[in-house]
């Protein structure tokens, strides 16, 4: 039996994984639990989910880059019978499609999206999908703090986030729901997970920048030889270019064929081109100005043109890095506050309401002013949403107590710690060599027998 909709599901995720951010193949993989929340008030008091019982059948992503691996549960599960609320999760792992804009290539930015649509064979008057929390484009029954506080949470890394991705730096996440009409007329609900990151650039600076600077003083020693040898000065600049050339094959096995040039790709062409006039430069003294001048005006036309170009060079290499130097994207922490400026231009209006035909879609909105905007951007912060793996001997930041530690009458009480044999420690009754204290029978009735201990 169906609930009466529309069903609000709020949806989380749980990543597990997040690896291999392709700029090739224009992809990312990653493994996540996909948690689908909703309350249904006919399970208030229930113990379990009876069978039958209504639960979204699946959903899909949309920009996944092949297959899918999906695992899910047969059937929900109930995780508060106070209020009703039921989970259905799903474990996802595969590669996701990630166009990438590679204008500003090594200092770009990226948003990796999770575009998770709702179920063809359903429609938004069954049920809409909303971040957990219940977003900010309908629906919403919290209050703007407690919607934002359970928003935050409402993408979690499992992982350390912010060194696991070597070549990138993830600075947080957003996350946006709403409906839109179908390419066959239904009517559908959709969410969409933006992770936002930033390239780590040092690695290009250090194996293509600083080769193709060397490459360029070394061209630039072609003005220490005499006009007229131009063997010499030739064999400088011809070297030199050939060997920049081959940096350029190595930027485009870097990067996918694009129909524009890259930051770096303009960088590799002008240090071409200054490498390519010093050629050219050496050519003309050999074969006009040296004719017309005498040596003392020709040492001074060469020290003119050494100046010039590699006063270019200079304001060249300025200009490559200006702009991540403006941005502070220098370290992780800069990236982190520029993501939050990109993060902070996503957050934008609220479409108009539609019209009659989706009038249910501002049901239970909170009308403040906080509804005029659709999205947020939430940073990752270790502790909140953000669980690194541990280390082996290192305890967990949200680790519990065990039971028989709490301070409760009649609990256990460890007093001292000494290493029994394996005699005394059949005599003795104890448990690992740790004497306990207590005042409950229930540690008599848990004792082992002498005949389990033999056993073991």
């Amino acid at each position: 039996m169906d609930p009466p909709g529309p069903v609000v599901v709020e949806v989380k995720f749980g990543f597990i994984e997040l690896s291999a951010i392709d700029t090739i193949n224009q992809s990312f993989r990653c493994r996540f639990f996909l948690d689908l929340t909703w309350e249904d008030p006919r399970l208030i008091g229930a113990s379990s989910v009876p069978d039958g019982t209504w639960f979204p059948k699946g959903v899909y992503i949309i920009n996944a880059h092949g297959a899918l691996d999906i695992a899910a549960y047969s059937k929900p599960i109930l995780v508060d019978s106070a209020t009703g609320r039921v989970l259905w999760a799903q474990d996802i792992q595969g590669a996701i499609t990630n166009q990438m804009s590679l204008a500003a290539f090594p200092f770009d930015t990226d948003v990796l999206e999770v575009y998770v649509h709702q179920a063809e064979e359903a429609s938004r008057d069954e049920y809409v999908l909303r971040p957990y929390g219940g977003g900010w484009n309908g629906y919403r029954t919290r209050s703007s703090e407690e919607t934002l506080e359970l928003e935050s949470r409402s993408t979690q890394c499992f992982f350390d986030v912010f060194t696991w991705v070597d070549e990138w730096s993830v600075g947080g996440f957003s996350i946006e729901a709403y409906e839109t009409v179908g390419g066959n007329g239904v009517e559908y609900s959709e969410c969409h997970l933006y992770l936002h990151v930033a390239r780590r650039w040092t690695y290009y600076a250090w194996k293509i920048v600083l080769p193709l600077c060397i490459c360029t003083a070394f061209c630039l020693t072609a003005f220490l030889y005499e006009a007229e040898d131009l063997a010499n000065r030739n064999g400088i600049s011809v070297t030199m270019f050939l060997a920049t050339s081959a940096l350029l094959f190595v930027v485009a096995a870097l990067l996918p064929k694009t129909s524009y040039l890259t930051a770096i790709d303009r960088f590799v062409v002008q240090t071409l081109v200054i490498q390519f006039a010093i050629g050219v430069w050496s050519w003309l003294m050999f074969a006009v100005v040296r004719v017309r001048l005498d040596e003392g005006a020709r040492d001074r036309a060469d020290l003119v043109a050494f100046l010039v170009l590699a006063g270019a060079y200079v304001l060249c290499v300025c200009a490559f890095f200006w702009r991540p130097l403006l941005a502070g994207n220098v370290t992780d922490h800069g990236r982190h506050r520029l993501l939050a400026r990109q993060g902070a231009l996503l957050e934008r209006p609220t479409p108009p309401p539609p019209g009659p035909s989706g009038h249910h879609l501002d049901s239970g909105r909170m009308g403040d002013e906080d509804e005029t905007r659709m999205t947020r951007f939430h940073r990752f912060e270790m502790g909140r949403n953000v669980w690194p793996r541990k280390v082996p001997g290192e305890l967990p930041v949200n680790m519990l107590q065990p039971h028989w530690s709490r301070k409760e009458p009649g609990s256990l009480k460890v007093t001292s710690v000494e290493r029994l044999s394996p005699d005394e420690f059949t005599k003795k009754g104890g448990y690992a060599g740790v004497k306990v204290a207590t005042t409950s029978k229930a540690l008599e009735r848990a004792r082992p027998r002498e005949a389990d201990l033999h056993m073991c």
